[in-house]
């Protein structure tokens, strides 16, 4: 026969010991979670600091972007040349007013290409179309802008719509338009993100990057027929293209 001997010890003790415990429990659970940010923050890639005159300038402003996309990756619905993978084609109008005049319009933009053959400028009232100049638009990757130089110049209290087609990359890098993936029952699947904060818009179209320019969007998504896309406000219509 056995016999279980409990001691208890003395409350001062006691309180001690689950205070010691409660303390180191506390202590392991903050470095796991100051593990995980570093390991996150050291797996991102490196990007160059911003030129000190990374801002905007203020001559105009954006009052609502019309942005057509279109995905790329593999699909079993779509059948795609290999290097049209993880890629993305868009089709942007900017409507922006002018506030100060200038013969410079001036937008953040990371890792996009811009068609140059596609810009297009109109002056919203009048309909007429403004030339750019050659060459038509001119990119500073540290300060992560893009200029356009019209042949005329903007005016005061107008509003004008400028047009352009770019394409961009669907990298795996948690910044900007991305793409992750997941597993159900063992068929591996695609997900594609936006992560536009802070400063991850540009890396999918080119934008007016920064607080105060906030505005409104139409967007329109073009993707395989078999996937869902979703935004943060319901669909107005949804249609399959042939």
């Amino acid at each position: 026969m056995e016999q279980e001997v409990v001691k208890q010890q003395p409350k001062s003790k006691s309180r001690r010991l689950i205070t010691t415990i409660t303390v180191t429990v506390v202590v392991i659970l903050l470095l796991c979670v100051l593990v995980g940010l570093v390991i996150y923050f050291m797996s991102r890639p490196l990007r160059q600091p911003m030129s000190a005159n990374a801002r905007l300038p203020k001559s105009v402003k954006p009052k609502e972007y019309i942005l057509k996309v279109q995905v790329y990756y593999p699909n079993s619905a779509t059948t795609l040349p290999s290097d049209k993978f993880f890629t993305f084609d868009g089709n942007l109008t900017v409507e922006i007013e002018c506030i100060s005049s200038t013969k410079n319009i001036t937008m953040n933009v990371e890792e996009i290409d811009i068609i140059a053959s596609s810009l297009k400028l109109i002056e919203k009232d009048t309909k007429k179309s403004i030339e750019f100049s050659n060459p038509p638009f001119e990119i500073e990757n540290v300060a992560q802008m893009v200029t356009f130089y019209p042949t005329s110049e903007l005016e005061p209290n107008k509003r004008y719509f400028l047009s352009m087609s770019y394409t961009g990359k669907l990298a795996d890098d948690l910044q900007g338009f991305y793409r992750a993936n997941y597993t159900v029952e063992n068929d591996n699947r695609w997900i594609l993100v936006t992560q536009f904060e802070p400063t991850d818009a540009r890396r999918a179209l080119p934008c007016f990057d920064e607080p105060e320019f906030k505005s409104v969007f139409t967007l329109t998504v073009i993707h395989p027929v078999n996937t869902t896309a979703l935004s943060n406000m319901p669909a107005v219509y949804t249609k399959i293209i042939r």
